[in-house]
């Protein structure tokens, strides 16, 4: 059986656009309402070992990334990422889920106007991993069975 494959470049909703964002940077934005459980983004990028991801860190600066299995990450080129704009930002609280590893959609419905969130623990299976900053909240929470904290503030 061969490997799933997954898209070059994110989907993303064209009732969304990105714009600046009171949570940090650009955000995603909802320009018409998006009613639970619609697909809001398709995630995309290029297949990458732990291996591989931990050398690409240590160059890239901004990218967009989903670790799809222990050992598998799914990441966006840079170049692509800074064409988009913006992405998606984080909320422990937040109104976007995922329905599989690249497919995330609206867990609740969500207004014009209304900022698109989604926890970034959903993609994280490295029970380390830890968010600062703005985006963080002080609750660590645990996840999949995986510690996820997210410190900062």
């Amino acid at each position: 059986m061969s490997p799933k494959k997954y898209r070059y470049r994110y989907w993303t909703d064209p009732r969304t656009e990105i714009r600046p964002s009171p949570i940090q940077g650009q955000g995603l934005f909802a320009r018409e309402p998006i009613l639970a459980g619609e697909v809001v983004e398709i995630l995309g990028g290029t297949l990458m070992t732990q291996t591989e991801f931990e050398t690409f860190l240590t160059t890239a600066k901004h990218f967009n990334a989903v670790q799809i299995a222990e050992d598998m990450h799914l990441v966006e080129r840079p170049e692509v990422t800074e064409a988009r704009g913006g992405s998606v930002n984080h909320s422990c609280d937040s109104n976007l889920w995922v329905a599989d590893e690249a497919t995330v959609v609206a867990r609740s419905d969500v207004g014009a106007g209304e900022e698109l969130t989604v926890d970034y623990a959903l993609h994280i299976a490295n029970p380390g991993w830890e968010l600062d900053g703005p985006r963080a909240t002080a609750a660590p929470r645990s996840v999949e069975g995986s510690s996820v904290a997210a410190t900062g503030g």
